[in-house]
């Protein structure tokens, strides 16, 4: 009995897809970075005074700027103003809040308190930030600081008073630590930029290559399958740009503006629409070669299979604005364990990073498992007819069968390698995501390698998409290649190319292509 699937829409699987984004949404765990609390001591004691030893600011440091405090006291705050407040405030010598601020009060020459925690410094292993780095801004953490850009001295003293030396939240503080001159960082993010740049660079120019290929041709221009391949070829050519921008569009002055980060970010979040259709694509392989949909069918859905991708990524781009952060090699989400430092919610980094991924993810390998299901059976029943019919295959009957059934394989084969291309590039950016800065400066730790992949493989995805689209004419031209030198070491004239496989048009690349006339995918049609 012929086996009947039922027919599905691609309204059904973009409602599945909105479904289990929804699911993952719901059950989804935050994970956000705190600060260590300090307990509090209620009890009556003596009153808190700036410096542990008790005795008052030295002269010398009166009109010292303190930035951290600018917040409460103004701008302008100098250490007497911040010793007033402190002898004015409530504060009980064996509190939290005075224990804090005994931590941080060095800047105003106080003896650091001698207590059981080791304060967090901003540089590592004995590093100390450099005399002409102390009063560099750092316009990235604004947040902690209520708008007020705070110094690199700043930003140290803070630290030690909030975190201790081995935390986690210590070690997501100094993920961003080479832009005060921590040296041990200076090599990991000029590593990144490197790589953002050199992978930007070649998937810029693969990217534009298969644009220009398929804006060329009329008949490309009108195929549904190449107006997804345009799609995600003109993503991948617009966020390729940024990444070889790489830390350029970051802010480096007090106050800086930082819409040009923004931007960045923006374009680069946008490129997410990429990830959607090659969720379109793997969608129209399934209608095509599962659901046996042709040319006028595919027609009806177009507007859905190239209007939501973009409009998704366009949704995401603009919502992800507020959350877009100098990460020091790019603009973009941070992870969701140093989201803190940045004084946003992890939500921002899991709802448009995580959870599109993950949804993107899932709805492909479900589409890419039933083509393959639908093949494999076909090529199950294919042997049993073989086997009944070998003697009229001997003479003759039965090839145009069989060359289908091949045909299926090889297109099959085609969109898998889409799939992955895919698997290679967006589960490591959500890793990226997702990992945990522990020892970031360790060039061996997994954060380290997990970044450092991501840095290159994200921008790399066009790269990808090009060689998978022209495959079939590469290995087309190679076998020629391979027969005309078989030919000429056997002394054998040599073959010319046919006039179909010479001209510009006439390669497997262009498949597959639904046919107009009844069901299927006429694979390797291109030529006519």
């Amino acid at each position: 009995m012929k086996e009947r699937f039922r027919p599905i829409t691609p309204v059904y699987w973009y409602g599945r897809l909105f479904i289990l984004w929804s699911v993952i949404f719901l059950n989804v765990n935050v994970l956000g970075v705190t600060a260590e609390d300090v307990p509090e001591d209620t009890s009556i004691g003596t009153k808190c005074t700036l410096c542990a030893d008790g005795t008052p600011v030295q002269p010398s440091f009166l009109e010292t700027p303190v930035p951290f405090i600018e917040p409460s006291l103004g701008v302008g705050a100098t250490c007497a103003d911040w010793e007033a407040d402190v002898a004015i405030a409530a504060h009980n010598e064996t509190s939290g809040d005075c224990t804090i601020i005994r931590r941080v009060s060095t800047i105003c020459g106080c003896t650091p308190p001698q207590d059981e925690r080791s304060g967090c410094h901003l540089c590592a292993d004995g590093q100390s930030i450099s005399e002409d780095l102390l009063n560099k801004p750092v316009p990235f953490i604004t947040g902690w600081y209520s708008g007020v850009v705070p110094t690199c001295q700043g930003w140290d003293l803070l630290l030690q008073g909030i975190y201790e030396d081995d935390s986690t939240q210590c070690m997501a503080q100094r993920v961003f630590s080479y832009y005060c001159g921590c040296s041990y960082f200076n090599f990991n993010v000029d590593l990144w930029i490197l790589l953002s740049r050199i992978s930007g660079s070649i998937s810029l120019i693969c990217s534009l290559t298969l644009i220009v290929h398929i804006l060329r041709d009329r008949r490309k221009r009108s195929s549904l399958y190449h107006q997804i391949i345009l799609g995600i070829s003109s993503c991948d050519f617009m966020s390729s740009i940024f990444f070889i921008l790489a830390d350029i569009p970051a802010p480096t002055t007090p106050g800086g503006d930082e819409s040009f980060c923004k931007a960045q970010g923006f374009f680069l979040q946008l490129g997410f629409a990429a990830m959607f259709f090659n969720a379109s694509l793997t969608l129209y392989y399934m209608l095509t070669i599962a659901q046996g949909w042709n040319e006028s069918r595919i027609r009806r859905v177009r507007v859905y299979l190239l209007a939501i991708p973009f409009a998704l990524g366009l949704v995401l781009a603009c919502a992800g604005i507020p959350a877009y952060v100098a990460l020091g090699h790019v603009c973009w989400l941070p992870s969701i364990f140093i989201t803190g430092l940045f004084g946003f919610t992890p939500l921002y980094s899991i709802l448009i990073g995580v959870v599109p991924i993950c949804v993107a993810i899932a709805a492909i390998t479900l589409m890419q498992a039933r083509i393959f299901y639908f093949v494999r059976q076909s090529e199950q029943k294919m042997l049993k007819w073989r086997f009944s019919r070998r003697k009229l295959d001997a003479n003759g009957s039965g090839n145009t069968t069989m060359s289908m059934t091949e045909r299926e394989r090889k297109v099959f084969w085609q969109s898998a390698l889409y799939v992955l291309s895919f698997y290679i590039t967006w589960p490591v950016v959500l890793t990226s995501l997702l990992i945990k800065p522990d020892r970031y400066e360790d060039p061996l730790s997994v954060a380290y390698k997990v970044d450092s992949a991501a840095s290159f493989l994200w921008p790399l995805q066009g790269f990808f998409t090009c060689m998978i689209y022209f495959r079939p004419r590469i290995m087309s031209l190679l076998s020629n290649c391979c027969d005309w030198l078989g030919s000429k070491m056997k002394g054998e004239p040599s073959k010319k190319l046919s006039p179909d496989t010479a001209k510009p048009g006439s390669s497997t690349s262009d498949l597959p292509i639904a046919s107009e006339e009844g069901k299927g995918v006429d694979i390797y049609n291109e030529n006519e």
